[in-house]
C-alpha cells in the first residue's frame, strides 16, 4: 500500500498526505504494485469520461481527457518527452546530450515532438473511441491503454543502468528481476481483461518497441535516465493508440 501511495505522490499531482519512510526502498520493493497504481490512475480518466460523455460530444470529452492527463501528472512525462527529444535528437555526444536534457528550457525538437504527440493522441484516440459502439467498451479502452502505457516504466527497470552519477533515474537501479516480471504479468493480465487477445498483442508489441527505444538511448548515452524513462510512457501510449487504429 505504501508503494502505491508513493507512486501517486511521485508521478501525479494527487499527493496523498502520508509520509513515506525510506522512499528509495519503497519505490524499488513495491514495483510489482506499479500496475495497481497505473490501473487506479487510469480509472480516474474512465470515471471522468463516464460522467462527461452524456453531456458533451466525444471530441470535447477526449480533448478534456488529454488535458486532464497533463494536469494530473503536472506535465511530468511531457517535460521528460520534450527533454528527451531535445537531447537525443540533437546529434551531440553523450555529455552534451545529458546536459541538454538537464536544461529546463524547451528547445525546437522538444516543441515539435510535443506538438506531434498531441496531434497523434487526439486523432488516433478519437478515431478509436468513435469506432467503439458501446459505452462499456469505451471505458475499457480508456482504462486499458492508460494503464498499459505505464508498463514501459517497470519494463525498463530490467538491468537498468543509469547514464550519470545523479538524477531521479537512480531510483530504478537495483530492482529485483522477479518483482519486475511479476509487475509485467499483472500488466499482461490487465491487457487481456480489458481488450482480450488484441490488447495482449498490442501490449507485447509495445514492449518490443520500448526495448528498441532503450537500445537506441543506451547506444547514444551509455545508459538511461529519468527523462528517457518518463518519455517511454507517452511513446508507448501513442503507439498503442496508433496500432489499434489498424485493428
Amino acid at each position: 500500500m505504501q508503494a502505491i501511495i508513493l507512486y501517486f505522490q511521485f508521478f501525479t499531482a494527487l499527493s496523498i498526505p502520508i509520509e513515506i519512510n525510506n522512499v528509495e526502498k519503497t519505490y524499488r520493493e513495491g514495483i510489482h504494485f506499479f500496475p495497481i497504481f497505473a490501473f487506479l490512475y487510469a480509472s480516474i480518466h474512465a470515471i471522468c469520461f463516464y460522467f462527461l460523455q452524456s453531456q458533451f460530444s466525444l471530441e470535447i470529452v477526449w480533448l478534456f481527457l488529454i488535458f486532464l492527463d497533463v494536469i494530473l501528472t503536472r506535465g511530468f512525462h511531457y517535460d521528460a518527452l520534450a527533454d528527451m527529444a531535445d537531447g537525443m535528437l540533437s546529434s551531440r555526444k553523450k555529455d552534451d546530450v545529458i546536459s541538454i536534457m538537464k536544461d529546463s528550457h524547451i528547445g525546437a525538437m522538444g516543441t515539435i515532438i510535443l506538438i506531434l504527440y498531441f496531434m497523434g493522441m487526439y486523432i488516433c484516440g478519437f478515431e478509436n473511441l468513435h469506432s467503439i459502439s458501446s459505452l462499456e467498451e469505451k471505458i475499457l479502452y480508456i482504462i486499458g491503454i492508460k494503464t498499459l502505457s505505464r508498463g514501459g516504466i517497470s519494463f525498463l527497470c530490467i538491468n537498468y543502468r543509469h547514464c550519470s552519477e545523479h538524477g531521479l533515474g537512480l531510483l530504478l537501479e537495483g530492482i529485483k528481476t522477479w518483482r519486475i516480471f511479476l509487475s509485467q504479468l499483472i500488466f499482461l493480465g490487465v491487457a487481456y481483461l480489458t481488450g482480450g487477445l488484441i490488447y495482449l498483442i498490442v501490449y507485447l508489441v509495445n514492449l518490443f518497441l520500448i526495448y528498441l527505444y532503450r537500445k537506441w538511448v543506451e547506444h547514444k548515452i551509455k545508459g538511461m535516465n529519468g527523462d528517457t524513462v518518463g518519455a517511454s510512457t507517452l511513446i508507448g501510449e501513442l503507439f498503442m493508440h496508433f496500432i489499434l487504429t489498424i485493428f
